[in-house]
């Protein structure tokens, strides 16, 4: 009897040391576990990038734009009509039709260059053609007394032509003064030397430049061709 009643007493003891080491266990560990747990469980705070703020200038289709406030200017659209072409019609004859450059009419129907056109073709016709001067003439060509370029102006409104060039393409360059071309109205330079007008220009060489089977290529100011005219 005796026997048994130390046994239950070790046994007792070995219960209340273990239950004293276990909590005492679990006691350190909340201490040293519990703020890693809490980090664990917290939801993660990232700071957010600022939000760009992006500003845009509108310019309303009906107003323009001012040119010193560096809000882009508002190109009109162009309008256009179909016409329907006719037998005998060319992109030549067409372009002096609607007043217009043939360089323009070819573009604005996707050709690089005029083609011969048939009847029943349709095509895009602007209703405010580009302002532009053509070549309609080469008189007198290898005489200097008479030689002379004809042009005339194609379009709407005024035309400056300042800078505008004649090239005959073996080094001779003739550039506008200061010139205005009215619409419809038409200029003439010679190659001689003379006084100019407000519609006759004079080259000032003295030997001629143009001659038949040669081309004349007029460009604008800034350097675009605007026709190349072949002398018959």
């Amino acid at each position: 009897m005796k026997q048994w009643s130390r046994l239950f007493y070790f046994i007792l003891l070995n219960v209340i040391v273990s239950a004293c080491t276990t909590f005492s266990v679990l006691m350190i560990w909340d201490k040293t576990h519990s703020s890693f747990i809490k980090d664990l469980l917290d939801p993660i705070s990232l700071p957010f990038p600022q939000q760009a703020t992006v500003q845009a200038n509108i310019v309303p289709a009906t107003q323009e734009a001012n040119p010193g406030s560096g809000a882009p200017a508002v190109t009109p659209t162009q309008e256009y009509y179909a016409y329907q072409v006719q037998d005998g019609d060319t992109f030549s004859s067409l372009a002096e039709k609607f007043n217009m450059s043939v360089e323009q009419l070819t573009s604005d129907n996707g050709f690089p260059q005029p083609v011969p056109l048939g009847p029943g073709e349709v095509l895009r016709i602007a209703r405010h053609p580009e302002a532009t001067a053509v070549i309609d003439l080469v008189v007198g060509a290898n005489d200097l007394a008479t030689e002379h370029v004809q042009l005339k102006h194609r379009g709407e409104n005024e035309l400056s032509m300042e800078g505008w060039q004649l090239d005959d393409g073996q080094g001779n360059l003739y550039v506008f003064p200061p010139i205005q071309l009215l619409k419809g109205g038409a200029l003439v330079v010679y190659t001689q030397p003379g006084t100019n007008t407000a519609v006759e220009l004079h080259w000032g060489l003295n030997q001629a430049v143009w001659q038949s089977g040669k081309t004349v290529t007029l460009r604008d100011a800034t350097g675009r061709v605007r026709q190349v005219y072949p002398i018959p």
